[in-house]
């Protein structure tokens, strides 16, 4: 189990690094030197959940952070995270969040 927790350091290192260009987990599990499905497992065993959902969460986290804080359009921020889409954009974040980017950022929830 100890080189599993720091190949789980090691993934959570390469998502700050890559998660704006990098949403797929053959990506990571490359850079690991393992297989997706060896990957998913350990993060399953040891946070309880998935490489993509956890690439999610930090987008999501990004997300929240501009949308209060930053002068950057519901647009911009979705270009700036890496969506070629903002309406994709925005169906990611509600279906995480319960409301869309625009609601967000001017209700600062």
């Amino acid at each position: 189990m100890g080189n599993d927790n720091v190949r789980i350091q090691q993934l959570v290192a390469l998502i700050e690094e890559h998660y704006t260009t990098q949403k797929d987990t053959t990506f990571y599990a490359e850079r690991l030197s393992v297989s997706n499905h060896h990957l998913n497992d350990i993060v399953r065993i040891l946070r309880g959940t998935t490489v993509k959902k956890m690439i999610g969460l930090r987008l999501l986290l990004e997300a929240k952070r501009e949308l209060s804080f930053g002068a950057l359009t519901v647009k911009e921020v979705a270009f700036k995270l890496g969506f070629n889409d903002a309406s994709y954009f925005s169906r990611f974040f509600k279906k995480h969040t319960g409301y869309n980017p625009e609601q967000f950022k001017n209700s600062n929830i």
